[in-house]
């Protein structure tokens, strides 16, 4: 039956009420849409046919016999213009209102609007197929054609308490909700709770992960922490051995990572860098801070200080991944050096970024300075962006910091009076 595309119509099997076709009907079917078919196949494609009758399900046959409705407001349809051309129309009580629709499916009202008053709905119009809410000013949602024409269907979805959803409207969020059997918060928020003995406000925490200084990679460590998902002595079944690998006195856990003694060095050079950068040191709350990347008062830190606190979480479980599977002793001065040449690297990016863009908004078409706002907001932590000139001149502090771990790094627009 899939190999004549033309037969691939639910009006070739059922009738408008949903009764199956007898086999002379489908006969005659057959033939008027695929002419100089052979005997033997067309005797195949009825028995193949009948077949296929008996797998429709009773909830389908009805659902072809309900009466079609016009009445929805502002209701986008599908027509044909005198030239036989699709066109497509805002409908709404007795008047239809033609639409213009632009490269991108959004469709614009244009002319006046027809009285529908004496047409016959069903014949004219065409249920149509939209996505998504939002579109431009005074322009209609995406429209992606005839019901009947495009798949999967944005409409016509039930949640699985048989609440009516659109395809459109799912989010990740959204569906978590939907496949999630539990209605309290996750277990690892619980857990962290019950460690810290605070209640942490983990909505801030989370909003914390959009950060224009450090990229993705940077916040997958901390993520982890977080969600209680990294691999430690402790839940892993191949070591023989759940003590810490770097202090080796206590059990390797989450909780134990923001207290170990052995990481003290290099959260001291963190620190340096976060008072640097305009923190005060009496909000930092410690090992809350460490974790969840809000001060005493629970507030966010700033998008510079959070990839400060992220940065070194990677670094960290970059080194005692190293010192694990490479038998290599965890060395506090390499992981500072790598972290600071991290924190450079993120740097000297968006300064990069920062000029070129201002050269094309000074010799090109592009006028906005929209980027360049973003970016000196992010970066007003550690220097003065000079929105004439595109240039930006580091803090002298956080330079002089980073530098004294790494000689070789080098900022070449140092501000000595920042």
């Amino acid at each position: 039956w899939h190999l004549h595309p033309q037969l691939a119509r639910i009006d070739t099997l059922l009738t408008s009420k949903g009764a199956n076709r007898p086999a002379n009907n489908i006969k005659q079917i057959i033939k008027e849409l695929v002419p100089n078919i052979q005997n033997n196949t067309l005797k195949k494609l009825i028995n193949h046919a009948q077949s296929i009758q008996k797998r429709i399900p009773a909830w389908f046959r009805r659902r072809l016999d309900i009466t079609r409705e016009w009445s929805e407001p502002n209701e986008i349809v599908k027509i044909k213009d005198d030239l036989n051309e699709d066109q497509y129309g805002l409908y709404n009580s007795n008047s239809l209102h033609q639409l213009r629709v632009s490269a991108s499916g959004h469709g614009i009202t244009i002319g006046s609007p027809w009285n529908t008053s004496d047409w016959d709905l069903d014949t004219e119009f065409t249920k149509t197929s939209t996505w998504g809410n939002k579109a431009p000013q005074n322009h209609t949602s995406a429209i992606r054609g005839a019901q009947h024409e495009t798949y999967p269907p944005n409409e016509g979805w039930l949640t699985a308490k048989q609440q009516p959803i659109k395809l459109s409207d799912l989010t990740i969020r959204r569906m978590t909700n939907l496949f999630s059997t539990s209605s309290g918060q996750p277990s690892c928020q619980r857990k962290w709770e019950n460690i810290l003995q605070i209640n942490i406000e983990w909505k801030k925490v989370w909003r914390t992960l959009s950060n224009s200084f450090a990229n993705p990679h940077d916040s997958k460590t901390w993520f982890k922490l977080a969600h209680r998902a990294l691999r430690l002595n402790s839940n892993d079944k191949t070591v023989s051995s759940n003590k810490c690998r770097l202090c080796d006195s206590t059990r390797e856990s989450h909780a134990h990572l923001l207290t170990c003694h052995k990481l003290n060095a290099l959260r001291r050079l963190v620190l340096q860098l976060l008072i640097a950068t305009g923190m005060p040191l009496d909000t930092f709350s410690y090992p809350y801070t460490w974790l969840t990347c809000l001060n005493k008062d629970n507030e966010p830190l700033t998008e510079v200080q959070v990839a400060l606190i992220t940065i070194h979480w990677n670094t960290l479980y970059k080194h005692m991944t190293k010192q694990k599977l490479d038998n290599k002793t965890f060395n506090d001065t390499a992981a500072m050096k790598e972290y600071t040449r991290t924190v450079s690297h993120r740097i000297l990016a968006l300064t990069k970024k920062l000029s070129l863009h201002n050269q094309a908004r000074q010799h090109g078409s592009y006028k906005t300075q929209s980027i360049n706002t973003s970016i000196a907001n992010t970066l007003h932590n550690i220097g003065q962006y000079n929105p004439h000139s595109g240039s930006f001149h580091i803090n002298n502090n956080i330079a002089r910091i980073l530098t004294s771990h790494d000689p070789l790094l080098f900022f070449p627009s140092v501000d000595p009076s920042l």
